[in-house]
């Protein structure tokens, strides 16, 4: 963070300069201070370093790929090393803002051994800063190359083709990345510089560059949450059909304001002629995350490029783009050509009566198709032909009405139609001319509730799922079964299709999980491939005679849940995967929710695994649920982006070693928030949450670890390299015999590459063996600079930490660790009083309050945490009266002697009663200034910005 001037500013009730987030349910209205989109010509205030010469490569402007125009700039790799060449922007004025974000668009097709960096560089009022790379902890995008090493080349995504030097970019290949610089660009005069500088292997400016668009630049008074904009339809680069071409893509909020209706954009050029178009996008899911668009067909040798923006009713916004191009790949013998395609009605299943029968054919042939007769037929008798002509292109399709037919009810039909004498010539290609489907007569789609069971709308769950597949869902659907127990499994292959975009739910009757038990002999439970739209309500299912899995995903899955059911998995004891409750192994399941839930036995309560770090698991949710009786561990994921891991409890342990609570590889865009673990067993090892390679898109806080009667060795918190991970608010109780060795929070930092923010946390260990406990541990001591550390307290009865030595005071803390400036150790009394103590609320917080974390804005049980609040998990009772200065403006990092500053502070109503004045003093290099009489009537959690007075600069 910047750092201002020497000054205090001092408030009669609260006496320290609290940075806060914003008020809850005050929306973000951002100002784009840039929305550059890139033109022929270099955009006004824009720069290169060197200026282009032919023998010289440099930035320019580039119509090879684009995103929302036809330009983009694109940078070359200079030919000698150490040269560099440099896109440079206008400065920007964010001095009237607190929060800053920056995004742009780009494709690095540049080799590992050059440099690309984004720079970003101050305008003091006595003259520029040096240029600094942008931090990585401001960094949101995805790339690991960023957060390793702040660069960007070739390998920082698959898409990019790291293994092929020569491939050229393509409009797929954008990525979008953010940069939050709210503690770097607030209040000051900023530009940035896209700089690529050669290394030393000779060949690599052959690459084809660095491609940027769509710069932009966002500000905001309060904070600024773009919404997730992820594109999940995947196309090729290259095309070798037409279209029409679905477009899917997650577009959600990150705060309250909602999404608006999303635009799906795209250009088409064919023969250097360019057009333009959009659509709406429809929600898949009836809500506002899910959307889906059509781009609709295009003749062959177009390049499509296309792109979404997604804004919430404050202002956000947040993109995805992609593209392709089409190319016919040829295969016919013949200019006239042409195939039956579908059939469009009657469907398989469809309301018995009087049906059009409708037909889609398609031109394969390389003339425009004007003419043709379509012959059909009914249970094989002949209908009458219909002749059809038109103008149709290579590959495109049209749908046809070649007359009607009564569908029988309860029955089914043979319907058979064919293409013949296109242009009035004879069809070379003759055996796609041909198409025959049998259609059922249904007495309608289904849609609404169904009970099963016998008196029931239907005899059985299988009677139920077949009518279903065969006469479709007109709507969402839902079977509530009749109580028993069902020796079978469930199956869902490609449900998604199914459905459509309506939801199938199966819940009971009696509505309580106990009342419906799925008890298959042997198998998987229940199998997801390709399932979509899928809730399950009020049922237990149990692999206690299986031997299995009680969920397998096998394949990509969709907003699928599993809400207030028993997971009853096989009494395993094994540590491998197997006996899993709830398995996904490298299947990247998307929108998946497990809420109240009771997950029992197994080997691994959750195993979920995505692909890879670029293709994760997507938006799983895990709210209220209950993680007993694991025999190795409760949850245990692995490329997941996991929204909220909520309100669960881990509890009870087998007869196993070790105790593992929850454990996190390569985790990113993940709240773990308000969730308890207690491990009260006879496990000779225990560990509360594990957390690998994770970054700063995670937060942990509010959550509560109480291990006890280890033997061995316990780890409330573990860290391991950390990229930025924030814990914060949490608490941990951990006891056990003279022989174990307790870690409160491990921390192991090998490099300087790795860093985080541990702050407000209450880690207390019950232990009166010296030298065993350690509140806190370091791994490596001489990169503990690199990591936020205060306002913790770190209790024991002996030791304070192990950072390099054993430390016992605060003040030797904070001679070992420079940010730690308000340690604390204290060994609190709690108000659970048992013999077992479960609930680590503190009976006392005296001197044990804290400044409130930004977005920590509730405790474990839902209290609001107001400006202070309490180290640990809980949060200590509201001060009736509090005044908090938030924020000190018109105070610059440098100037001029003789310069005139007018310093203003953001003062905040922390306490719970009415905010109606204030005292506030400050002084300058020593010196007191007058003090300011504030008056006003700010309700808790408001904010007044008052200005202190004059002050004129002194030069040196």
């Amino acid at each position: 963070m910047r750092q201002f001037y020497k000054w205090m500013a001092k408030a009669s009730l609260l006496l320290s300069l609290l940075l806060i987030s914003a008020p809850r349910g005050l929306h973000a209205q951002a100002t784009y201070l840039a929305n550059e989109s890139f033109k022929a010509s270099l955009p006004s205030g824009w720069s290169v370093q060197p200026v282009s010469t032919t023998a010289l490569p440099t930035w320019e402007s580039s119509t090879q790929v684009a995103t929302s125009g036809h330009y983009s700039m694109r940078g070359h790799t200079p030919y000698n090393t150490g040269d560099s060449v440099e896109l440079v922007s206008p400065f920007y004025d964010c001095t009237n803002y607190k929060y800053v974000v920056l995004k742009f668009s780009h494709i690095c097709k540049i080799l590992q051994s050059d440099i690309c960096q984004v720079m970003y560089q101050e305008q003091g009022l006595g003259g520029y800063y040096r240029w600094k790379e942008l931090p990585v902890d401001a960094y949101k995008g995805k790339s690991l190359t960023y957060r390793e090493k702040k660069l960007f080349n070739h390998t920082s995504y698959t898409e990019w083709m790291p293994t092929d030097t020569y491939a050229l970019a393509q409009n797929g290949w954008w990525k979008e990345e953010s940069f939050d610089l709210s503690n770097y660009a607030s209040y000051t005069k900023i530009r940035f510089k896209f700089v690529i500088r050669k290394g030393n292997f000779f060949g690599s400016y052959a690459a084809d560059g660095w491609f940027v668009d769509d710069f932009q630049l966002m500000a905001s008074q309060v904070a600024i949450a773009p919404p997730v904009v992820d594109i999940t339809s995947s196309y090729a680069e290259v095309l070798y059909y037409t279209g029409p071409f679905t477009i899917n893509a997650k577009v959600a909020t990150r705060t309250e304001a909602p999404i608006v209706r999303p635009w799906l954009c795209w250009t088409a050029t064919l023969n250097n002629v360019t057009t333009t178009d959009s659509v709406r996008m429809t929600d898949r899911d009836g809500g506002d995350s899910l959307w889906t668009a059509e781009i609709p067909q295009h003749e062959y040798e177009s390049v499509i490029n296309y792109y979404i923006i997604g804004r919430d009713s404050a202002g956000n916004s947040s993109r995805d783009a992609g593209g392709f191009s089409l190319k016919y790949k040829g295969g016919v013998s013949d200019s006239n050509s042409v195939a039956m395609d579908d059939y469009i009605s009657p469907l398989e299943s469809t309301v018995a009566g009087t049906q059009p029968v409708l037909v889609s054919i398609r031109n394969i042939g390389l003339a425009r198709l004007r003419s043709v007769n379509i012959g059909w037929s009914v249970n094989g008798v002949i209908q009458t032909p219909k002749a059809w002509t038109g103008n149709l292109p290579c590959d495109f399709t049209e749908t046809v009405n070649i007359g009607t037919y009564t569908q029988r009810l309860d029955r089914y039909d043979t319907l058979k139609a064919w293409v013949y004498m296109p242009n009035n010539v004879t069809d070379p290609l003759w055996k796609d001319d041909t198409m025959e489907w049998i259609v059922y007569g249904c007495d309608s789609s289904m849609h609404g509730v169904y009970t099963v069971g016998a008196g029931k709308d239907f005899a059985t769950l299988e009677e139920a799922l077949f009518i279903l597949s065969t006469c479709g869902a007109g709507g969402d659907v839902e079977f509530q079964l009749a109580s028993g127990e069902y020796n079978r499994s469930l199956d869902f292959y490609n449900f998604g299709t199914q459905m459509g975009k309506y939801r199938l739910t199966i819940s009971s009757i009696a509505g309580h999980a106990d009342s419906v038990v799925f008890l298959p002999a042997k198998g998987v439970v229940v199998t997801l491939s390709n399932a979509n739209h899928l809730r399950f309500e009020n049922l237990t299912f149990s692999a206690a005679n299986a031997a299995s899995y009680v969920v397998n995903f096998t394949s990509r899955c969709d907003d699928v849940e599993f809400r207030h059911c028993h997971l009853r998995g096989y009494i395993s004891s094994s540590t491998g995967a197997e006996h899993s409750v709830i398995y996904s192994a490298k299947t990247s399941v998307n929108d998946v929710r497990f809420i109240g839930n009771h997950i029992e036995y197994g080997s691994y309560g959750i195993y979920m695994n995505g692909m890879s770090a670029t293709d994760p698991n997507t938006h799983i949710l895990f709210d209220s649920n209950l993680i007993e009786r694991s025999y190795y561990y409760p949850l245990y994921v692995y490329y997941t982006e996991m929204d909220f891991l909520h309100n669960t409890l881990v509890e009870g342990e087998n007869v196993y070693t070790y105790f593992y609570g929850a454990t996190f590889y390569y985790s990113h865009n993940t709240r773990v928030d308000a969730n308890r673990i207690h491990g009260f067993g006879a496990a000779q090892y225990k560990y509360g949450f594990r957390f690998y390679y994770c970054d700063s898109t995670m937060l942990v806080c509010n959550n509560e670890v109480v291990l006890k009667n280890a033997t061995g060795a316990s780890y409330a918190y573990q860290d391991y390299y950390p990229y930025g991970l924030q814990v914060i608010n949490n608490s941990a109780y951990l006891t056990g015999s003279s022989n174990s060795t307790f870690y409160g929070y491990y921390l192991y930092n090998t490099s300087n590459t790795y860093w985080g923010v541990i702050r407000n946390n209450n880690i207390v260990i019950d232990s009166v063996y010296p030298g065993t406990a350690y509140p806190l541990y370091v791994g490596y001591s001489q990169y503990v600079n690199r990591f936020d550390i205060d306002y913790n307290n770190w209790a024991s009865k002996n030791n304070m930490a192990n950072v390099g030595s054993v430390i016992s005071s605060p003040a030797a803390f904070t001679a070992a660790v420079p940010s730690a400036l308000h340690e604390t150790n204290i060994y609190p009394a709690f108000t659970d009083t048992s013999a077992v103590i479960r609930n680590l609320q503190m009976a006392s917080y005296n001197q044990l309050k804290c400044p409130a974390y930004p977005g920590v804005t509730s405790d474990v049980d839902g209290a609001m945490r107001l400006v202070v609040t309490g180290r640990g998990c809980y949060t200590s009772s509201a001060d009736s009266a509090n005044a908090a200065l938030m924020a000190l403006l018109g105070w610059p990092e440098s100037g001029q002697g003789g310069d005139t500053l007018t310093p203003s502070v953001v003062l905040q109503n922390g306490g719970i009663l009415p905010l109606r004045s204030v005292t506030i003093g400050w002084e300058v290099n020593g010196i007191r200034q007058p003090d300011v009489k504030w008056t006003g009537n700010l309700q808790i959690g408001e904010t007044d910005t008052v200005i202190l007075g004059r002050f004129v600069a002194l030069g040196g």
